[in-house]
C-alpha cells in the first residue's frame, strides 16, 4: 500500500489558486484548458467534493447544449486528470478525479488537503475560545480571500463573502482577545489591520478609540474617530453610529482616561512605570570612553522604552545629569519618576568594569545592583542583559513580545555597534561638526555589519538635520536621509526610528502629508515613548493647523523628554502659529529659565514679542539669539531682525538686514525665505512671494510653516500669493482656520 506522501493531493483556493500531489507543485504549464482548472475548483469547493454532470456543464458552460456540452466535460475530465497524473495511461484508473454514472467526484487515496476546509475547522474552534493562540492559527491558515484570480466570478461570490466575513469575525475575536490579556499594542495593531481591509467597520474604530484613549493618547483617539466619519460616510453613505458619537463625547470631555494595567499575578508591590536612565559616570580616567558611557545609556533607554507600559525619560532629558551623582528621591520628585538606573564604568587592570544598579525613588532602595567585567567585544552582550534584568525588577506585567524586545540584539558585531554608540554620541551633540562625524561613524559601522538597520537610521538622522545646520542643501542632504532610512526599514520594519525619520524627509523634503503623518503615526504605534517621534508629528500637525493635536503631541514628547530645550521651545512654537501669543511668550520664559543661553528660544520669543507689537523686546530677544551663536550663525534670526525692524518703521535697518543675508555663506539655504520676511513687514509684498517662490524651488524646511506663519499674513489677500487651487505648492492645499 502506497503512503500518503505518494498518493496526497493538496490544493489551496485561499489567495491564489495552487495544487501539488505528493508534495509537488502542479505547474501552470500542466494546465492546457482554464476549463479543465475550473473544474477541479468546482470540485474542491462543493462540500462534499462531488457533482452531478450537469451542474458541471451548467458552470462552465452555460450556454451550450446538452451534447456539446456533455462532449466538453469529457475532454476537460481527461484533461484534470492528466494535469495531476501526468503518467496516467487508458488502462489506469485516476486516483483523484473519478466517476460514478452522472457523478463526478473528487478524491485522494490517503488524504485529501483543502486550505479552506482547514481554515474553517481551526475558526470554528477558535471563535468560542478563549486562547489566543487558537485564533492566531486559525488566521495564519487564511492567505487571502477564495480563488482571487476569479475575482468576478458569479459562482463563488457567495462563498468568498462568507469567508471575508469570517476571517473578519476572526480578526475581532483576536484583537478583542489582546485587549482582554492586556497585549494593548497588539491589540491596537490588529484592529488598524482590520481596517485595512474593511474601512468602515465601526466597531473596530471604536476599540481603537477607547484603546488609545485608556493608553492616554487622546489626540489618537481623536484622530481615529475622524477616520471613521470619513470612512462610513464614503463607504456607507452615513453618519457614525450613536454609540460611536457617544464614545467620542467621552474621550473629548476626558471622561474617558489612562487606567492603570495590571502587575504581575506574582507580585505584591506597585509597578515602577516611570524610569530614567542616567548617562553612566566615566571613573575609568581616560575621556575616550565618554561615548561608551553615554551610549550604554542611550542603547538602555532604547531597549526599555519598547515597553508600552513603562514611561522613559528621553536621553537628551538625562543627559543634563552627565558626571553628576544625584540624589535618588530628590530627582525622583525632579523628573517625576518612580526608578533610576545609575551606573559607572572603572578599569580594573586593562579590563572594564561597569557597575549598575536599579534604585527606588520613593525610599531610595537599591532593588538590583550587578558588576559586569566584558572585555570590549562583550559590552554589546552586557548592555542586553542589564535592560533583561532591570525589565524583571520593574515588576510590570510583560507579553512574551515585550520581554523579547528588551533583549533584541540589533547586531553581532561588537565592533560596529561601538562604532554605532560613537555615531549616537556625536549625533547628540547637535552640531554641524557633530553632525558629520555622526555620518562618518554611522558608515563605518555599516561597513562592519550591512545589516545593522540601527546604524542606517543613525545615518538617517544626521542627514535629516544637517540642511538645518547649513552644512549641506536640502536637496542633498534629504535624498540621502530618505534612501538611509528606507535601507534601515529593509532591514528591520520595527523600528520606530527610522519611521520617524523617513516622516521627516516626507515632510521638509517632499512635503507629502499623507505619507509623513503615516508613517509617523507607525513610528508611535511601535515606540509611544519615543520622544523625537512625538516631536516631529507635533511640527507636521502644527504645518498642518491642526493646532490642538499638535499641542497634545508636543506635551507628550515633553513628558518623555522635561529637560529638551528645543521641545520646550516648540512648545512655545506651536502656540505661537496658533496665535496664543501671550501663552507662547509665557512658555518660551520658561524655557529659558532652564537655560537662558538657547539660542533658538530667544528668536521665537522675538517673533512673539513682535506679533504682540512689543518691538523693543522683540529687537533685544532676537539680538541675543545672535549673539549667542558666535561663528555659526542662527540664519533664521536675521530675517526675524529684518522683520522687526520693518514692522517698527526702522526700515533702513531692514534693508541693511537683506544686505548681511547676502553676505553670510551659510545663508546661502535660507537667504530667499528670510528676504521674504523682511520685504513682508516693508510691505512689498510682490517681491516677497518672487522670494518665497524661490525659497520653493530650494526646498527650504520652513516653507511648510507658510500657511500659519503670521510673518506672511500680510500676504494671503494678494492676487499673487498662490491659493489652494495652485498644484506646484502642495502646502496650499492645506485649508487652516485660526
Amino acid at each position: 500500500m502506497k503512503g500518503t506522501r505518494e498518493t496526497s493531493l493538496a490544493i489551496h483556493l485561499l489567495g491564489l489558486f495552487r495544487v501539488s500531489v505528493q508534495g509537488k507543485p502542479v505547474q501552470e504549464s500542466h494546465w492546457p484548458r482554464k476549463q479543465a482548472k475550473l473544474l477541479l475548483k468546482l470540485l474542491a469547493l462543493d462540500p462534499k467534493h462531488q457533482l452531478h454532470r450537469q451542474q458541471l456543464i451548467d458552470a462552465i458552460w452555460p450556454d451550450l447544449d446538452v451534447e456539446s456540452g456533455a462532449a466538453n466535460l469529457h475532454k476537460m475530465i481527461h484533461m484534470a486528470r492528466r494535469a495531476l497524473e501526468p503518467k496516467l495511461t487508458s488502462a489506469v484508473d485516476s486516483r483523484f478525479i473519478l466517476t460514478h454514472g452522472q457523478q463526478v467526484e473528487l478524491s485522494a487515496p490517503s488524504g485529501l488537503w483543502i486550505d479552506l476546509e482547514q481554515f474553517e475547522a481551526s475558526a470554528n474552534r477558535a471563535m468560542p475560545s478563549d486562547l489566543v493562540s487558537d485564533c492566531e492559527a486559525a488566521l495564519t491558515l487564511y492567505s487571502g480571500d477564495l480563488l482571487s484570480e476569479d475575482l468576478y466570478a458569479d459562482w463563488c461570490t457567495r462563498r468568498r463573502d462568507q469567508l471575508r466575513a469570517l476571517h473578519r469575525e476572526l480578526m475581532m475575536r483576536l484583537a478583542s482577545l489582546y485587549a482582554r490579556h492586556g497585549q494593548q499594542r497588539l491589540a491596537m495593531m490588529q484592529f488598524e489591520k482590520l481596517l485595512t481591509i474593511e474601512t468602515s467597520n465601526e466597531e473596530a474604530h471604536r476599540e481603537l478609540m477607547r484603546l488609545y484613549a485608556l493608553a492616554g493618547r487622546r489626540s489618537e483617539a481623536l484622530r481615529q474617530f475622524q477616520r471613521c466619519c470619513e470612512a462610513v460616510r464614503s463607504d456607507l453613505e452615513t453618519e457614525p453610529e450613536e454609540e460611536t458619537q457617544q464614545l467620542y463625547r467621552k474621550i473629548v470631555a476626558r471622561e474617558i482616561g489612562p487606567l492603570p494595567y495590571p502587575v504581575d499575578a506574582d507580585s505584591t508591590a506597585a509597578s515602577l512605570d516611570t524610569i530614567a536612565v542616567l548617562p553612566f559616570v566615566n571613573d575609568s580616567g581616560d575621556p575616550s570612553l565618554d561615548y561608551l558611557c553615554a551610549g550604554i545609556a542611550d542603547s538602555l533607554i532604547k531597549n526599555l522604552s519598547q515597553v508600552p507600559r513603562l514611561q522613559v525619560l528621553a536621553y537628551s532629558t538625562v543627559s543634563h545629569y552627565k558626571g553628576r551623582r544625584p540624589n535618588p528621591k530628590q530627582l525622583g520628585v525632579d523628573l517625576a519618576v518612580k526608578a533610576l538606573v545609575t551606573g559607572r564604568l572603572s578599569r580594573l587592570d586593562e579590563m572594564l568594569v561597569i557597575t549598575t544598579e536599579l534604585v527606588d525613588t520613593a525610599d531610595g532602595s537599591r532593588l538590583w545592583g550587578e558588576h559586569y567585567r566584558p572585555q570590549r567585544a562583550g559590552v554589546l552582550a552586557t548592555q542586553r542583559e542589564i535592560s533583561r534584568q532591570i525589565s524583571k525588577k520593574l515588576r510590570l506585567r510583560m507579553t512574551l513580545e515585550e520581554r523579547n524586545l528588551i533583549a533584541k540584539r540589533y547586531t553581532r558585531s561588537p565592533e560596529a555597534y561601538t562604532l554605532y554608540l560613537k555615531g549616537r554620541f556625536h549625533w547628540n551633540k547637535r552640531t554641524g561638526e557633530g553632525l558629520k562625524k555622526g555620518i562618518d561613524y554611522f558608515e563605518k559601522a555599516i561597513q562592519k555589519d550591512p545589516q545593522y538597520g540601527l546604524a542606517y537610521s543613525g545615518l538617517a538622522d544626521c542627514y535629516n538635520l544637517l540642511s538645518l545646520y547649513s552644512v549641506l542643501p536640502p536637496n542633498k542632504a534629504m535624498p540621502r536621509a530618505k534612501a538611509a532610512a528606507r535601507k534601515a526599514l529593509q532591514l528591520d520594519e520595527s523600528l520606530a526610528e527610522a519611521h520617524t525619520s523617513l516622516a521627516y524627509t516626507y515632510l521638509y523634503y517632499d512635503w507629502s502629508w499623507s505619507a509623513a503623518e503615516r508613517e509617523f503615526q507607525h513610528a508611535l504605534e511601535l515606540n509611544p515613548n519615543y520622544a523625537t517621534a512625538h516631536h516631529w508629528y507635533h511640527e507636521y500637525l502644527a504645518a498642518m493647523g491642526r493646532f490642538e493635536e499638535q499641542l497634545d503631541e508636543i506635551r507628550q514628547a515633553e513628558e518623555l523628554d522635561p529637560l529638551s530645550l528645543i521641545i520646550n521651545t516648540d512648545v512655545g512654537w506651536g502656540l505661537y502659529y496658533a496665535r496664543s501669543y501671550d501663552q507662547a511668550i509665557e512658555q518660551l520664559q520658561r524655557t529659558l529659565d532652564l537655560d537662558s543661553n538657547f539660542a533658538v528660544a530667544h528668536l521665537m520669543l522675538g517673533l512673539a514679542y513682535a506679533q504682540r507689537a512689543r518691538l523693543t523686546e522683540a529687537v533685544s530677544s532676537i539680538q541675543r539669539a545672535m549673539g549667542l551663536c558666535g561663528e555659526d550663525p542662527l540664519v533664521l534670526a536675521y530675517g526675524a531682525l529684518g522683520y522687526v525692524y520693518a514692522v517698527s518703521g526702522q526700515k533702513a535697518q531692514a534693508r541693511q538686514m537683506i544686505d548681511r543675508l547676502s553676505a553670510i555663506p551659510q545663508a546661502r539655504y535660507a537667504s530667499d525665505y528670510c528676504q521674504a520676511m523682511i520685504l513682508a513687514g516693508l510691505d512689498e509684498r510682490s517681491e516677497a512671494i518672487h522670494r518665497l517662490e524661490s525659497a520653493f524651488e530650494q526646498r527650504y524646511d520652513r516653507m511648510i510653516y507658510l500657511n500659519v506663519e503670521p510673518v506672511f499674513d500680510c500676504l494671503r489677500q494678494n492676487t499673487r500669493f498662490p491659493t489652494v487651487d495652485s498644484p506646484a505648492w502642495p502646502f496650499f492645499e492645506i485649508e487652516v482656520t485660526f
